[in-house]
């Protein structure tokens, strides 16, 4: 099992609809009721998942080769028994941005 959380963000003055956010939701394999927050050009999804991050990055791409009306989508993820997420970013032109996650401990005084 896999932990998402996922933010879309439109380009430009492109505004989300209805019909978009289901059919990434279907892609990306979130329903309705994992929809964490909606703004007129965002959206962001919590939801858990058997597909694997390589997966869900491939699923990412389709999406916004298909939908140049949207500028990025940046997919937090952790499996099942870590507890640091790992990221990747994937844009409208093409770019694939990976990240891996860190706890910092900082002493406080």
């Amino acid at each position: 099992m896999t932990y998402y959380n996922i933010e879309v963000q439109m380009l430009g003055e492109n505004e989300r609809c209805y019909d978009l956010d289901e059919e990434i939701g279907w892609e990306l394999g979130f329903a309705e009721d994992d929809i964490d927050e909606r703004e007129l050009y965002r959206l962001t999804a919590i939801f858990t998942s058997e597909t694997n991050p390589g997966k869900m990055k491939l699923d990412a791409i389709g999406i916004l080769q298909s939908h140049p009306e949207i500028f990025y989508i940046d997919v937090m993820f952790r499996n099942e028994h870590e507890n640091v997420p790992d990221r990747f970013v994937v844009w409208q032109d093409g770019r694939i941005r990976d990240y891996k996650g860190k706890i910092y401990f900082e002493e406080v005084k």
